[in-house]
């Protein structure tokens, strides 16, 4: 079973999945969820009218409605399964993805590798302890600079894997960042500025809607990142450790994937992108990145 991380995103959610829900769901919640679908109404996105003994608000343009939910749902509607966090933290996710720091103007980067690292002109070294790491602060005017050529970099979605990286031996990299899930804004501009100063990009995920969607929002900005398609990845490892919730729980996020899909450049990256998208439709369910370190 889902758990949404308000009530209004659960609202959302059924509208999205059914086309329309009825006008006293919306008239029995709080006040900001009546302001959300009368700013919906307004728009024109959905329209309220009569239906049976009563009203119901009908969805007149779900790309307008993802839209919507992207811009003030960024972190997903969904509420993370093993977080412990008070209610106070989802509210926050529901008014905008604290990961991406726009208020402060700056984002915060952790990083592990061999690599030596520049920021205003001051040397750092992240090292590669599976205990300690190094964050470092970034803005519009205050990037890192790797003071070696042809670094490769790999981006990673998850906690655990990220401290646990080198278990996985399959996997070649010289400095690892973790994206924390959803990547801000000022990062997405860090790697671009990477793979212009020569640096190769390797992106390392949930093999599930979300994980793809971050993927293929880097894709956008550096065309030659890579996806982390190792040949272990099949049909049948997906079917035996994957699990149809991730599947389910990202209806917004698959429908953000396949409009992102559509704008993307055709390459040979984007031919990847599009294989495991292939992978997990025919499975039905989403692999955690996790698993990668539960097998050899």
């Amino acid at each position: 079973m889902s758990h949404y991380i308000s009530k209004t995103a659960k609202l959302f959610a059924d509208l999205v999945e059914k086309g329309r829900i009825s006008a006293s769901s919306v008239d029995r919640g709080s006040p900001d969820t009546k302001l959300q679908f009368a700013r919906l109404d307004n728009a024109g996105i959905v329209k309220k009218q009569r239906s049976g003994g009563g009203n119901c608000y009908r969805l007149l343009h779900p790309d307008k409605l993802q839209s919507f939910i992207d811009a003030n749902f960024p972190s997903g509607l969904i509420k993370p399964e093993d977080s412990d966090s008070a209610n106070r933290t989802f509210g926050v996710l529901t008014r905008g993805d604290s990961k991406t720091l726009t208020a402060l103007g700056f984002d915060l980067v952790m990083l592990r590798g061999n690599v030596g690292l520049m920021i205003n002109k001051e040397p750092y070294q992240p090292g590669n302890s599976d205990s300690a790491f190094l964050s470092l602060k970034i803005s519009e005017e205050q990037k890192i600079t790797l003071l070696s050529d042809n670094c490769r970099i790999i981006t990673v979605e998850n906690p655990t894997v990220f401290t646990e990286l080198k278990k996985i031996t399959d996997l070649e990299w010289d400095l690892a960042i973790y994206t924390a899930g959803k990547m801000s804004t000022l990062l997405l501009d860090q790697l671009q500025l990477w793979q212009e100063a020569g640096h190769s990009l390797l992106h390392f995920g949930d093999y599930d809607y979300f994980g793809l969607l971050e993927y293929a929002r880097i894709l956008e900005r550096c065309s030659f990142a890579e996806i982390f398609f190792p040949t272990r990845l099949t049909h049948q490892f997906i079917d035996e450790y994957g699990t149809p919730e991730l599947h389910q729980k990202q209806i917004a996020q698959h429908g953000s994937l396949l409009k992102k899909l559509e704008t993307l450049a055709e390459s040979a990256q984007k031919e990847n992108l599009i294989g495991i998208h292939k992978l997990l439709q025919s499975t039905s369910k989403g692999l955690e990145q996790e698993a990668f370190l539960k097998t050899k």
